[in-house]
């Protein structure tokens, strides 16, 4: 892979306090934040804890999908003294193919609630205020960045 490839920003988060959800892509663009059925159902979540929602999410490329519902579910950032929670609206989605390497997109709510300051696709870093005039930092999985770079090499933009 050429060093000057656009890598996305691929984090891991911990959801409902007690999942660790790899393969986040960090999305600002996004105007929602979005689930995938399938962690969804690996988180152990049931489908009637759903709040009923009758909405279609479109995609870039006008395609798009139904929403099944959506969760409001306490998700944490960082770590150690990194550490901030807040409470995120998911939207729960089948996953379209090209979205099929995420379980989860962060769009713009998410990173608004978290008072997200800076983000930073050269460092592949989110910088958010954690309060007392400090900031939180969450780094990359560049690891998995890289996977999910090669799994879908046309999707990252």
């Amino acid at each position: 892979m050429s060093k000057d490839v656009a890598l996305p920003m691929v984090i891991k988060l911990q959801i409902n306090n007690n999942f660790s959800v790899l393969r986040v892509f960090v999305n600002p663009s996004s105007k929602v934040d979005i689930l995938y059925w399938s962690a969804f159902l690996k988180m152990g979540l049931s489908e009637s804890m759903l709040k009923p929602c009758q909405a279609f999410l479109k995609y870039t490329f006008g395609k798009g999908v139904p929403v099944k519902g959506y969760i409001d579910l306490d998700t944490t950032f960082g770590k150690g003294e990194n550490t901030k929670t807040i409470k995120v609206r998911y939207f729960v989605v089948e996953s379209a193919p090209s979205f099929s390497i995420f379980n989860v997109v962060l769009g713009w709510p998410a990173l608004k609630d978290l008072n997200a300051v800076r983000l930073s696709w050269a460092d592949l870093t989110i910088e958010y205020s954690i309060g007392d005039g400090k900031v939180g930092v969450v780094e990359a999985d560049l690891e998995t960045a890289k996977k999910c770079h090669d799994m879908c090499p046309h999707f990252i933009m």
